[in-house]
């Protein structure tokens, strides 16, 4: 029986409900009473794993989760009890089970063959070696490769931007400049092009765009044509000041607002004015997948109801009504109506699609559906697009990487090429990446340089003694403050370590999402302090990624809570993007890679290459003398829930006459003080609380911790 389909059969047949742990220990093969009492071992239809240990089952219930064949649900009675769940569609695969459960499609096979470099491209090279000098083998076939579709595999600091604009210029000597067109996502690209452009072929002519200016300048040009009235971009700043004006009409307040829309622990997190930015970055957010991916208001507004309660569901769906009709009334469009209305006026006066000899296309792992279906309406006479599958990250806001995956599928005529030797990092962290990045089955990157540099996985008691090592060795780095970079997978880490840094007196710019489009560039004596989203295309020579474990990768919270309730992509595949996201934050660094991580490492980092990171170096232990939580810092920063939690600890131990510390010692209160479990799943993670103190005190510290929240 396949492994996941055991799991299924168990789940299932159980009845009952059971928490993962418990699963675990019948799939391995486990006898204890607990399983004897609830006669699990009495169980006919379900097969054990004997080769698997609790981390592979934990790994496998993970995986099954994200492919949404299980899920957790809240005990009846009790809602801090969460047990696991089989889903219709978890039921239908015991039914028919799938070949095999894929993390995601396979590249054995899967692109037809990937070119290498020919003696007779060699030859070629020769020839044209002063046009094609200071270039790799592989950087000179991508620029001079004559096929009519070409997709370019660039992995990370392989120099994709230098062979696209190379290429751009190259064959500028042979077809008009004004027929080359290059496009790309964001203003900083497009700009950097330019200059490139600019310096290598004087009095550039190349038209060089992302995807929006070229539509803008097309709505711009056949404005009579489009539209019966003017018609303007509407910034963010618009887009606060009308999702304001709407619930004014609704009568509906900014905190009623966010009291519906946000839970507790989300309010107590941050801000009102930070939580409303976020809130109608969501909305909007929401319109544009909406649009991206075809799907109608009725359906909408269905998943909207169906996530949601009725309140929060009337004033979502009564917002993204109203922001549609007053768009259309007073002659506004968004940055995804520029493409959409830039669509539509091309399938209906087909004779104004401008022609072109080539189109090079960017980042072209990053395309949605309306960016490719431009790509089509523009039918160029040869294609060139470059990218990247193992740097896909955006498929939570539209973006689809079956484009990039499917390309030969997509178009006749084509040839795969790749730029397989990274020129930023050092070996050791390109090996790294690449171990991580395995299951995607692409060639691997080589480094162009030999030195090892220094990758080093870092295990911390909690997120406080995390945060403080971090400080401390930013604090000792001889290195420019502005060459090192401190990513996490959410914002809320973002925030907590940010906190501990300003108290140190470490000067740092942060980077979020929200935040990407803007151009900040640290100075010299500035720390970058990123989200793994927002740092993409960026390198620095120290790279700290914190918070690498089990519940960041792949992240347990959603930050995009709206679009989570309306994702109808079902090729959209979470847990596969997750650890295409650790690849991206892994190949930022260019000598020092610094792993830091509470609690379990993330599966994505598997035990074989966790031994080779750390074997023959020293393995951090908090040093309780120089990285020691400061008690003062927790106990301000959180006094009353550490208080009460104090206290509950003294009460507890007079009442069953043990000394305190049994009941949990005090660095276990300083990381629920930290890491705040809102759950009996959440608790078991926390050190020092297994099942017989989880099931004696969970309850009780589960509920001072909600109600302090």
């Amino acid at each position: 029986m396949k492994p996941h389909i055991c799991v299924l059969e168990l789940i299932n047949e159980s009845r009952m409900g059971m928490g993962r742990q418990l699963l675990a220990s019948c799939l391995i093969g486990e006898e204890n009473d607990r399983i004897k009492k609830l006669k699990l071992d009495k169980l006919l239809l379900y097969d054990s794993l004997p080769l698997y240990d609790k981390k592979d089952v934990f790994e496998l219930v993970d995986l099954l989760i994200y492919k949404s064949l299980i899920k957790y649900v809240p005990v009846k009675n009790n809602k801090f009890i969460k047990i696991l769940e089989i889903t219709q569609k978890g039921l239908e695969e015991i039914k028919n089970p799938s070949e095999e459960l894929k993390l995601s499609k396979s590249f054995e096979g899967f692109y037809s063959e990937i070119q290498k470099v020919t003696p007779e491209d060699k030859i070629v090279f020769e020839k044209l070696k002063e046009v094609l000098e200071d270039l790799s083998d592989e950087q000179k076939k991508a620029i001079i490769c004559n096929s009519k579709n070409i997709l370019c595999i660039a992995g990370a600091g392989s120099g994709k931007t230098r062979v696209l604009t190379k290429r751009a210029s190259f064959l500028s000597n042979f077809r008009s400049a004004k027929n080359i067109l290059c496009i790309t996502f964001t203003r900083k690209a497009k700009n950097e092009m330019k200059e490139r452009l600019d310096s290598m072929y004087p009095n550039n002519t190349i038209i060089i765009e992302t995807f929006n200016s070229f539509c803008e300048k097309i709505l711009k040009k056949y404005d009579s044509l489009i539209y019966k009235k003017p018609f303007k971009v509407m910034d963010f700043r618009s887009q606060i000041i009308l999702i304001k004006d709407i619930l004014k009409q609704d009568n509906i307040s900014l905190d009623s607002a966010l009291n519906m829309y946000y839970s507790k622990r989300q309010l107590y997190s941050k801000d009102k004015n930070t939580l409303f930015l976020k809130f109608v970055h969501d909305v909007f957010s929401l319109l544009d997948y909406q649009r991206n991916n075809n799907i109608s208001d009725k359906e909408i507004q269905d998943l909207i109801y169906g996530h949601y309660d009725y309140r929060t569901s009337e004033m979502i769906h009564s917002i993204v009504h109203k922001i549609q009709k007053f768009k259309i009334k007073n002659g506004l469009r968004d940055f995804t109506d520029q493409i959409v209305h830039t669509l539509n006026f091309f399938k209906t006066h087909k004779e104004y699609i401008p022609k072109f000899d080539h189109v090079l296309v960017d980042e072209y792992q990053d395309i949605n559906s309306l960016q490719f279906e431009l790509i089509e309406l523009l039918n160029p006479e040869n294609l060139f697009v470059v990218g990247d599958p193992r740097q896909s990250i955006y498929g939570w806001r539209g973006s689809k990487i079956e484009f990039i995956l499917d390309f030969e599928k997509l178009y006749k005529d084509t040839e795969i090429l790749q730029l397989s030797t990274n020129y930023r990092s050092k070996k050791g962290i390109v090996d790294v990446s690449n171990n991580v990045i395995k299951t995607m089955k692409l060639p691997d990157l080589s480094s162009i340089q030999n030195e090892e540099g220094k990758v080093i996985i870092v295990k911390h008691d909690n997120i406080d003694s995390e945060n403080l090592f971090v400080v401390q060795s930013i604090l000792s780095l001889e290195s420019p403050r502005n060459e090192v970079f401190v990513l996490a997978r959410t914002n809320k880490q973002i925030e907590k370590l940010s906190e501990v840094m300003a108290r140190n007196n470490i000067k740092f710019i942060t980077r979020t999402i929200e935040q990407k489009k803007i151009n900040i560039t640290p100075e010299l004596d500035q720390v970058t302090l990123s989200t793994i989203h927002a740092i993409k295309g960026l390198e620095a020579s120290v790279v700290y990624l914190i918070g690498v474990n089990n519940q960041n990768f792949p992240c347990k919270a959603s930050e995009h809570p709206l679009l989570e309730a309306v994702k109808m992509n079902d090729t959209y595949d979470k847990f596969e993007e997750e650890r295409r996201l650790l690849y991206v934050a892994l190949s930022r660094a260019k000598e020092s890679l610094i792993i830091n991580h509470t609690s379990v490492i993330t599966s994505f980092i598997d035990q074989e290459l966790h031994k080779k990171i750390t074997k023959g170096k020293v393995k951090y232990q908090s040093d309780k003398k120089k990285y020691k939580t400061n008690k003062a810092i927790l106990e301000n920063s959180n006094s009353r829930l550490y208080q009460e939690l104090k206290d509950y600890r003294y009460t507890k131990s007079l009442e069953l006459n043990v000394p305190a510390y049994q009941i949990f010692s005090n660095n276990t209160l300083q990381e629920l003080c930290s890491e705040m479990p809102a759950s009996f799943e959440e608790l078991k993670q926390i050190s020092g609380f297994g099942p017989f103190k989880v099931q004696r005190f969970g309850r009780d510290i589960v509920s001072i911790i909600i109600n302090h929240s």
